[in-house]
């Protein structure tokens, strides 16, 4: 089952990031805002398969489903960020969010 969104160029973008590994997406409390995701790369697939190579864990899943994933490039580096419907409110800077 697909729970969350992202383009074919986007996936193989990701691919080509990541290599073997999975990406693993959670939210932590902080930020301005009170909640931020946060992205990182792991060798094993653990929790809740999102799509394909998209992992998170069951707290995380709830901020998640149903959202778009999009890399960005950025300078000379790439960046994740994801687009969701339940976020009210964003920080100034656009990492936290409040729902």
């Amino acid at each position: 089952m697909k729970y969350i969104n992202v383009s074919k160029k986007n996936i193989l973008l990701l691919n080509k990031l990541i290599g073997k590994n999975i990406l693993f997406i959670y939210v932590s409390g902080n930020g301005c805002m009170g909640i931020k995701y946060n992205f990182c790369k792991k060798k094993k697939s653990s929790g809740i398969c999102l799509y394909k190579n998209i992992y998170t864990d069951l707290f995380s899943f709830i901020y998640i489903v149903n959202s778009k994933l999009y890399i960005c490039k950025r300078d000379f580096s790439y960046v994740f960020k994801i687009k969701n419907n339940i976020i009210k409110k964003k920080c100034s800077c656009g990492i936290s969010f409040k729902i």
